[in-house]
């Protein structure tokens, strides 16, 4: 049982199956339309830990998959592709006998999402992106410049007194902005440790993945949808706003506008320099979350209605503390 948070809905069942990088770990809870979610990075499937029990109320299979590198699930070698992320999508349909699932990718895992509806059309059903990464030329120059993120990243490492955990912890209580507890918030970090894969590969992968040349290439019914209290809510935002030929161009941007920045090309990042500028107040119970934005339909014309109505009953699964 967890220590510091004793009281907790049902936990899901543990499984493995035989991926193509090695093992493969996942968790399942409920019977019924199975639904498959991918976690940001660098989480586990245990981000979903709260909305596997709402799911299968709600007559979902909830299946939360550890990417690979991440949680307990093996490693891709060398440095990993987002396309290697989506590859154990069906050996976990392969070892539940499930031909067919509906999949929810969260972030890092929107983008896995996104690619294994591609690579695997006759697998997926139907499809939700929550929290879209659309990086520009310019985003991932500002990722991979010198003194960037990508630095901060593969400079992280252990330090005395673990204030490396402190850091991170820091960084995630900064974006939760009060919304998310000290319990939650110091098992964030724990999920970002266990992974067997380097600290720096999620991110890494995500920002080399180009989601807005490859989101016209899918063929399923899908929800896109994001909320304006999420750190990359500007970047999809904007890019929506610029698209012209794109099949995004359906998709219109929520009309409140977030206050949130995203790191400048040229200006060095520090773990706070992309996020708001907040102090948790000590004595005050955490001020209620923001609201998700509006979210709307893109489908493809061919596509029949039902199977997007099969998906819009999913209950949308995150939260504003991502990275």
């Amino acid at each position: 049982m967890n220590a510091i948070s004793p009281s907790h809905p049902p936990y899901p069942r543990r499984h493995y199956a035989d991926g193509p990088f090695g093992q493969v770990h996942f968790q399942v809870l409920g019977e019924g339309v199975p639904l498959l979610l991918l976690h940001q990075a660098p989480m586990t499937s245990g981000q979903f830990d709260a909305g596997y029990a709402p799911l299968a109320e709600r007559g979902f299979m909830a299946i939360g998959v550890d990417m690979p590198g991440f949680g307990l699930s093996d490693p891709a070698p060398g440095v990993p592709t987002v396309a290697d992320f989506a590859q154990v999508v069906p050996a976990v349909l392969d070892a539940l006998g499930i031909e067919r699932a509906a999949l929810l990718g969260h972030h890092t895992g929107a983008l896995a999402a996104n690619e294994a509806a591609i690579a695997f059309p006759t697998r997926i059903a139907a499809l939700i992106l929550n929290g879209p990464l659309l990086v520009s030329a310019e985003d991932r120059t500002a990722f991979l410049a010198e003194g960037g993120m990508n630095d901060w990243e593969q400079g992280f490492k252990g330090q005395e007194h673990a204030a490396h955990l402190a850091q991170l912890f820091d960084i995630r209580d900064r974006m939760a902005r009060g919304s998310i507890g000290y319990d939650r918030l110091s098992d964030y970090v724990v999920q970002a440790m266990v992974g067997r894969g380097a600290f720096w590969h999620g991110h890494h992968a995500a920002y080399m993945y180009d989601q807005a040349a490859r989101l016209p290439l899918i063929t399923q019914p899908t929800l896109i949808f994001s909320n304006t209290g999420d750190e990359i809510y500007p970047t999809p935002k904007r890019r929506v706003r610029s698209a012209r030929t794109s099949p995004l161009q359906r998709w219109k941007a929520a009309a409140s506008t977030s206050s949130t920045s995203s790191p400048k090309p040229g200006r060095t990042w520090s773990p706070g320099s992309s996020t708001r500028s907040w102090t948790r107040p000590r004595s005050a119970n955490p001020p209620e979350p923001e609201q998700p934005a509006p979210a709307q339909w893109w489908r493809p014309a061919s596509e029949p209605s039902t199977a997007a109505g099969m998906v819009a009953g999913a209950s949308p699964i995150g939260d504003r503390s991502s990275l």
